[in-house]
């Protein structure tokens, strides 16, 4: 077992051979866990830490948790009186959101009645939460009946004629067909003549989306080739080809499916982030 005289960190190895005892004026024990000292989380995670501690001599007096980020002051994140000689906690910290990821160092520091102060540090390093996406408003595809343009493309953020546009730009487009009945009902599906992929997220956090977040979203979500009963409120992802490895990726909340008792104006209107 391990053993610490005043502050001078002498330590005494017992191997069966003899005991010590703690001086009177020890510091308190304090015990953290996980005991690894650098701790990897991603943004908005929440990581439980197990805290023990206790003193054979002065009752604790005090127990306080602070972070610090780089370049900025100490925070206090606990900050606990205390009256016994022992006592136990789980506290849960959740990491904050960074553009650029970031080493929070963490110090967890228990003192006596005596005021001597035991500190344990463990490193947070919290991964990027990626860039911020820009939102652009009132984007429309039409009814591929309508006459307008009943297709879309993402990459350019401009709506096209389906008829003369390539097929390589056509990332959305509209399957209304004529029915038997002539009743020409929105269709409310969309295909990829690019052959794009789509996401139907329902819990993916259009409002806070980074750059990291719709990656990881996208690519963990099973993937359609068409999406069918297109509705207000449907977050769409997708992505378009592109060079860059963390580009192309694209979110689509639908504002308004219009589907009127004519078919010259039937549309869809959304929001793009990207």
């Amino acid at each position: 077992m391990y053993r610490i005289k005043n502050t001078s960190l002498i330590i005494f190895l017992v191997l069966g051979i003899g005991s010590c005892k703690k001086d009177k004026n020890s510091p308190a024990l304090l015990f953290v866990y996980p005991e690894t000292s650098t701790i990897n989380l991603t943004p908005h995670q929440i990581f439980t830490f197990t805290i023990d501690g206790s003193s054979d001599a002065a009752p604790l007096n005090r127990f306080m948790i602070r972070s610090k980020i780089p370049l900025q002051s100490y925070t206090l994140l606990l900050d606990s009186s205390l009256s016994t000689k022992k006592f136990s906690l789980q506290f849960e910290y959740q990491a904050p959101s960074f553009p650029q990821s970031t080493s929070i160092t963490m110090e967890f520091i228990l003192t006596d009645q005596d005021g001597n102060e035991t500190k344990i540090a463990r490193g947070i390093h919290v991964a990027s939460s990626g860039s911020t996406l820009i939102e652009t408003a009132g984007h429309e595809l039409y009814s591929s009946l309508s006459g307008k343009e009943d297709a879309y493309d993402l990459a350019k953020g401009l709506p096209i004629f389906s008829k003369t546009a390539s097929i390589s730009s056509q990332h959305l487009r509209d399957s209304t067909v004529t029915d038997t009945n002539k009743t020409y009902l929105l269709s409310k599906k969309w295909f990829s003549p690019a052959g794009l992929k789509f996401v139907r997220f329902v819990d993916f956090d259009y409002a806070n989306a980074t750059s990291v977040t719709l990656k990881q979203s996208y690519e963990a979500g099973v993937k359609k080739d068409f999406l069918s009963n297109i509705a207000v409120d449907d977050v769409i992802l997708t992505r378009f080809p592109s060079n860059n490895p963390d580009s192309g990726y694209v979110a689509i909340k639908l504002i308004y499916v219009i589907d009127a008792d004519s078919c010259d104006f039937d549309r869809y209107i959304f929001n793009i982030k990207k």
